[in-house]
Order: structure tokens, then sequence, then C-alpha cells
């Protein structure tokens, strides 16, 4: 829009990189917020903030390799429990199973006492599959910290997998209650789906999208609800407006053209 093109020339112009990765972190542009991070990180290789913001933008794209590596980096520059705690949770995050139990065990050594670590445990246990325990070490976190966000999130998520999909969707509601997380709505998106709700996986998920932070796994989830469903004409608008977001985008400009190809539209 005009108003979001004259604040980044006004970025620009003032020469603050750290206002402008955040601009384009906000705005979903993570390509452009790593340029300006990693001028940032070769101009003040010590500074911690440039780090984080690398580490940030290695979460949202899933880039593992950069999610370890500057993870570990911002560790040597901060040694702290709450950076050893973000590091894990991304790790988790990412499905970096091993390296995020190797982590953990470290840490609950180091730190034997600290609560958050349980939440950790509950999730680094869901991943590995013992749903049992992981259901119990949160509802454990739940007893001590009633408005745990992440904490309703992560019981939706095991609730889920035990197929226990009413109670997942009252658990993953209460979280977006508590922090409405993109992440989240696409975790409740999941779960109408696996209870025979399409419409209201399909309402989530329109308004997850529309959100700049909003992983790329939303999109092409909304995607393959619409042809689950059958929704042609909402298929033909959400291709349209996806070339619109991302003209540079090979990858949709390839869908869409095999989806107009299968409705006999060749233009």
């Amino acid at each position: 829009t005009g108003q979001t093109e004259k604040a980044e020339e006004l970025l620009a112009q003032s020469q603050d990189q750290k206002l402008l990765w955040r601009h384009y972190f906000r705005s979903g542009r993570f390509e452009d917020a790593k340029g300006v991070l990693e001028q940032l990180h070769q101009s003040e290789p010590r500074d911690s903030n440039a780090v984080k913001g690398l580490l940030l933008v290695a979460e949202r794209t899933a880039d593992m390799e950069a999610v370890k590596k500057y993870s570990e980096e911002l560790l040597s520059l901060e040694d702290n429990i709450d950076n050893h705690l973000f590091q894990i949770q991304t790790f988790l995050k990412l499905g970096l199973v091993k390296e995020a139990e190797y982590k953990l065990q470290s840490f609950k050594e180091k730190h034997p006492d600290e609560p958050r670590a349980m939440l950790l445990e509950a999730w680094l246990a869901m991943r590995q599959g013992q749903l049992e325990r992981a259901l119990e070490l949160t509802n454990r976190s739940l007893e001590t910290d009633q408005d745990n966000a992440v904490a309703w999130r992560l019981r939706g998520e095991i609730n889920r997998l035990m197929a226990n999909y009413d109670q997942a969707i009252i658990d993953l509601k209460r979280s977006k209650f508590l922090s409405d997380e993109p992440v989240t709505r696409m975790a409740l998106a999941k779960t109408y789906l696996r209870a025979g709700r399409g419409e209201d996986a399909v309402t989530e998920l329109e308004i997850t999208i529309d959100n700049p932070q909003a992983p790329i796994e939303a999109r092409t989830l909304l995607e393959q609800t619409y042809l689950r469903l059958g929704r042609k004409e909402a298929l033909k608008r959400f291709y349209q407006q996806t070339q619109e977001k991302f003209p540079d985008d090979v990858l949709w400009h390839n869908r869409a053209g095999r989806f107009a190809i299968t409705q006999g539209e060749f233009d």
C-alpha cells in the first residue's frame, strides 16, 4: 500500500537499519529483513540484537541450519537461562527433536529448579510420541500457570494427536483467547479438519493468511482444504490473491497454472 511504501522510504532515508529490519519482519518480508540483519551483523559482530533477529528470521523461514548456527552464536554472546530456553523451544518448533533432547537434558542438569523446563519436557515428549506423558506434564504445568497460552496450545495439539478432538478444540480456543497467534489458529484448523468441520477450518485459515507473521504452511493448508472441499471459486480467488502477494514466487505460479489447466482455463 501507499502508506507502507512511504514508511519504507522514510526508514531507508533515516538509515536506521534496526527499525528497517523490524518493519520488514512485521510485514512478513523475511528475506528483506535477513538482508538488513546480515549487514548489521557484519558491521557489529558482537551485537546480540542482530543475532536474535537472524535467529527469529531463521525460525520463521524454517531454516534449520541457520537456527542451529545463530542460537549457538547468541549463547556465546549472552549465556543466560532465557536464551537457552528459547533455543530449545525453537528446536522443538522446527522438529529438531534430537538436538532439543540433548540441550534440554543439559539445561536440566544445570538448572534443576527452573519451572519453565517442564513445558519444554512436555513438548519434547509429544514430539517423541509419548502422548500420555506429554499430557501429564502439560497438566502439571497448567496447575502452576492457568494463563499460559503456549501450554493450552500444546495440550490442544496433544489431544488432537490422541483423537480427543472436542477437548482439543476447547484447549486451542482457550490458547487463542489468551494469545491470538497464527500458529494457534493453524493448530485449530487442523483439529477442525480432523473433526470433519471443514468450513470452520477454512475460516481460521483465511484469517491466518492475512497475518504477515503467518508461516507459509498456513497458505498451503488452506489450498489443500479448498481442494478437499471442492471450493473451485474460492481456489481461483486464492491463487489470484497469492500471485498478487508473491509475484516472484515460481512455486505459486506453477500451482496456479496447474489449477487453471485442470479447469480448462489456458489463458
